[in-house]
């Protein structure tokens, strides 16, 4: 599926605006970013695909450094 660059930064910009105007920078995490996304993606114009809303989310959790709960981890046997 083809990624619009411009429609990314449309949406990352909005949920910038929407971090700023709560004054929640210092509060972000994963769940938090995903609700902006999605009040974002509410109010837009414009249709993103899947594609562009992981996009948006990862270029918000590099911009504002947000950690990731530890999970589990993928382990593979390669003796098999």
């Amino acid at each position: 599926m083809i990624i619009d660059i411009e429609k990314i930064a449309r949406l990352t910009g909005f949920v910038d605006r929407l971090i700023q105007l709560k004054n929640i920078d210092n509060e972000l995490d994963d769940d938090i970013i995903a609700g902006l996304i999605k009040q974002a993606l509410m109010v837009s114009r414009a249709k993103y695909n899947a594609e562009e809303v992981e996009a948006a989310k990862r270029y918000i959790n590099l911009k504002y450094q947000i950690k990731a709960e530890p999970g589990l981890s993928i382990l593979a046997d390669y003796d098999s």
